[in-house]
């Protein structure tokens, strides 16, 4: 961690310019002690950020933030307002202090070291107790003229001598543990040859429990009567999208303007209880799936997403679509929907739908988002039904 430290402050001395991952202010010989002092500071204070990890506290992310916040702070003397003002996405990190004092990061700095220390800590203690585990299980398992698990025990029992005496050296513990996988392998290696067979069988359970495990997790992102992607898997891309878009936008020339932009569709059929209460639930069914199919093929892009949020209501997401796009492109959908004759009970029935259209604006959570769509779409469904509003 010095040692980078040491390299960045050497590089910036030798007039290396600054990488596009550091932010480090360009110090010359003449400038105040202080100067050189505080700018020290603050790369101490980098360095940190870029190895902190996460605790029960806090999570990695959050700690850079922290960190690299006090940074900009010790370097530029800029506010916490400043800096929540030239980088938003401050304001939703825990531990950001409303006011920056010296104090307040004394404090911080104090208290993540303590997280972190716990948090190895916790670590130490639980591969004490796996340690231990298998120590027991091989001595149980080891019996009679069972020579390879005997051997297995002994090196564990090393293992677990270093951990009684609470051993300090982490090298020692490493070499021990590092000692331990290899006869663990020699062993397995041996087992393997003298029961290739049950092995071989034990391989062919665990891959078709891998294979329906697969299955069950498909099908657990897939709306049962549909068959199209669930309120679930939107919910999961929903996120990512919104996600990606503002990482783009903290990004400056990571995507254009136009790959950063996003349309939300929520597509809702006008008077479906109609629908169910006049020809019964299996009708209702029929009508879902084919409106469900429609969607899709209007919708087929990689970078487009169609999935039944609930009931009679559908969702699409539209990655790197323009509004103008989405509002043509919603337009045909419901044009196409409305010539499509739907048969039901020896009866044809036509079907309309209302849609609620968002752009996605910098600042938008996946909720807040998906709620102008919403409100779009109660607004069409208020103006007559079979209407396309954007919000």
């Amino acid at each position: 961690m010095f040692k980078s430290l040491k390299n960045r402050v050497t590089a910036r001395g030798k007039g290396t310019s600054s990488s596009a991952q550091s932010v480090v202010v360009q110090t010359s010989p003449n400038k105040s002690g202080a100067v050189r002092a505080r700018t020290s500071l603050a790369d101490l204070l980098e360095v940190f950020a870029l190895h902190t990890f996460d605790t029960n506290e806090t999570t990695a992310g959050d700690a850079r933030a922290i960190f690299q916040c006090w940074a900009a702070h010790v370097k530029t003397g800029f506010s916490f307002e400043a800096l929540q003002k030239k980088h938003p996405h401050l304001d939703r990190v825990n531990g950001i202090p409303g006011a920056l004092s010296l104090e307040k990061m004394l404090h911080a700095f104090r208290d993540h070291r303590v997280q972190e220390r716990g948090a190895l800590l916790q670590t130490r203690r639980l591969a004490h107790r796996l340690i231990w585990s298998l120590g027991d299980r091989l001595k149980a398992a080891a019996t009679g003229n069972n020579t390879e698990l005997k051997k297995c025990q002994a090196v564990v029992e090393q293992v677990r001598r270093l951990l009684q005496k609470n051993h300090q050296s982490t090298d020692a513990l490493a070499s021990a543990v590092s000692t331990t996988l290899d006869t663990l392998d020699q062993v397995l290696t041996s087992l393997e040859k003298r029961h290739s067979s049950e092995l071989q069988a034990l391989l062919g359970e665990l891959n078709t429990l891998q294979k329906d495990l697969d299955f069950h997790h498909k099908e657990g992102l897939l709306d049962p009567l549909t068959r199209i992607h669930n309120r679930r898997f939107f919910d999961q891309e929903l996120a990512r999208v919104v996600d990606e878009c503002q990482f783009a936008q903290r990004s400056k020339g990571y995507r254009s303007a136009a790959e950063c932009t996003a349309v939300l569709l929520v597509v809702d059929i006008d008077h479906f209880k109609r629908i169910n209460d006049t020809y019964g639930h299996s009708c209702g069914d029929e009508v879902l799936k084919q409106v469900a199919r429609i969607c899709n093929q209007h919708f087929l892009t990689k970078n487009d997403l169609v999935a039944r949020y609930g009931g009679e209501e559908f969702v699409v997401l539209l990655f790197g679509e323009s509004l103008k796009g989405a509002r043509e492109r919603a337009l045909t959908l419901r044009r196409t929907l409305k010539q499509t004759t739907f048969d039901l009970a020896n009866d044809s029935v036509a079907v309309t739908v209302s849609v609620g259209l968002a752009v996605y604006q910098k600042g938008d959570t996946a909720e807040k988002w998906f709620n102008r769509a919403d409100k779009a779409l109660y607004k069409a469904k208020n103006s007559g039904r079979d209407q396309i509003i954007a919000a």
